[in-house]
């Protein structure tokens, strides 16, 4: 797993500002490295629990099955992946879009999906917010149940974003202990891949080793 730079400054940490009741998924640009903490979903979003087990984007398409997700939801995804994948300076305006229709749909099952498009080599830092944001909509158990079966294939596909995922996790004192709780009788994937976040985190920053120090016990 490549490191990266998370010195520039993950000790700016504000308040997040995407608005979760109106559903509102576009992000102003974010300076590289600004971590605000993640708010506890409410409203609608955070009421709706489906099975979740489906994983895509550009990382492991067939690692779940398809057949999980409603026909409008997996082809909305494809248009997200398409988006991600041109990096150009239209990707943004197809990734609200794909965003807007994700975030009606409602469907927990789509917060692994979002994470897992999360790229490294995308140009344009609010694209991959919004991606974030929309992810956070959800309630906070089922945006964990999604952050671990996302995340041992995200912190080798995109370890910065991968990063930033976790922190703005630990910047939060509910979504940090629904994390804990779920690690302690997560698989062994997803456990180790935390601790190795949690690791390559706190050598790049000492910002947050008194955040991590539980996650750890919870990955033993």
């Amino acid at each position: 797993m490549g490191a990266w730079d998370c010195s520039c400054d993950p000790s700016i940490v504000s308040n997040r500002t995407a608005a979760i009741s109106s559903g509102c998924t576009s992000a102003p640009r974010i300076a590289e490295g600004a971590v605000p903490r993640r708010r506890a979903a409410t409203g609608p979003l955070a009421k709706r629990r489906r099975a979740t087990g489906y994983c895509s984007a550009n990382i492991c398409r067939n690692t779940y099955e398809t057949k999980k997700m409603n026909p409008n939801l997996t082809t909305t995804f494809e248009q997200l992946t398409l988006a991600v994948k041109s990096n150009s300076d239209q990707s943004v305006k197809g990734i609200d879009s794909a965003l807007q229709i994700i975030a009606q749909e409602a469907d927990p099952i789509s917060v692994a999906v979002l994470l897992l498009s999360l790229d490294d080599q995308f140009q344009f830092d609010e694209g991959m917010f919004s991606i974030i944001r929309t992810a956070e909509m959800f309630d906070d158990k089922s945006y964990v149940s999604g952050f671990l079966t996302a995340i041992p294939h995200l912190t080798k596909a995109a370890p910065k974003w991968a990063s930033i995922v976790l922190m703005r996790i630990l910047n939060s004192d509910e979504t940090k202990k629904e994390l804990i709780r779920a690690l302690i009788s997560s698989n062994q994937d997803a456990k180790k891949a935390v601790e190795n976040l949690c690791n390559m985190i706190n050598e790049q920053s000492t910002d947050f080793l008194s955040k991590t120090v539980a996650v750890h016990v919870a990955t033993r």
